[in-house]
């Protein structure tokens, strides 16, 4: 992972992209059902690296119950240099209200959204399609 001004200039990026996507969601979130997933990337914050792309969407699963209709997730999708490969984990599962609340935890949810960018990043290096 980045460090010093790269880890500066990372954070900065991340910070920029979930202010972007933290206002997206205030006015285009949903409460229950499906809903065009909310996307926002962040730069590449150094030579050699990927961009970052940010997605909330909603959770689909067969069978469903009721509660399912308000899940939502926020995905962290990490992109190699080149744009071939990617790796995305989610950094969090639940209802809108409650990822209404995690996006304004700033400081809490960069720290998850860094460790997926790094797991994302290592993952990239022994598995990237030339």
């Amino acid at each position: 992972m980045a460090s010093g001004q790269d880890g500066a200039a990372l954070r900065e990026a991340i910070r920029a992209a979930l202010s972007r996507l933290r206002a997206e969601a205030r006015s285009k979130l949903p409460e229950t059902g499906t809903f065009a997933p909310l996307r926002v990337q962040a730069p590449a914050a150094s030579q050699g690296e990927g961009a970052i792309e940010f997605t909330i969407g909603a959770a689909i699963a067969d069978g469903k119950t009721a509660d399912w209709e308000r899940k939502r997730f926020l995905e962290v999708k990490t992109l190699s240099p080149s744009g071939k490969s990617e790796s995305s984990s989610w950094v969090f599962f639940g209802r809108g209200p409650e990822l209404l609340e995690a996006l304004q935890s700033e400081e809490a949810l960069l720290e998850k959204v860094l460790a997926a960018i790094q797991e994302g990043r290592q993952h990239l290096l022994r598995h990237e399609l030339p």
